[in-house]
């Protein structure tokens, strides 16, 4: 650990940032567009980029494991709530026409 902040860090907003981010660029950009190897690697570099984010955030001294693993929940929480936008609001909008 190089240096540990004293101010409150729970949870990182570095790994919740780059979790929401990453599986909504691949959904958005990716998904039905490429071919299924390219769609699976690039799952693979983004899993390898949220792993290098979260052990810098704890090698750095930045976060606790705790605050890593609060990050990524509220990361895939978020994500969780953005893709289900679309699946909630489609019977409200077909009922409107």
């Amino acid at each position: 650990m190089i240096r540990h902040t004293g101010s409150s860090s729970y949870p990182s907003g570095h790994v919740a940032f780059f979790s929401w981010f990453l599986v909504m660029l691949i959904i958005c950009l990716a998904m039905g567009r490429l071919p299924k190897p390219v769609v699976g690697v690039l799952w693979i570099l983004a899993a390898v980029v949220l792993a290098i984010v979260c052990i810098a955030r704890i090698y750095l001294g930045e976060h606790w494991p705790s605050d890593v693993i609060g990050g990524l929940a509220l990361g895939l929480g978020f994500t969780s709530i953005a893709l289900s936008v679309r699946l909630l609001s489609n019977p409200v909008l077909a009922r409107k026409r």
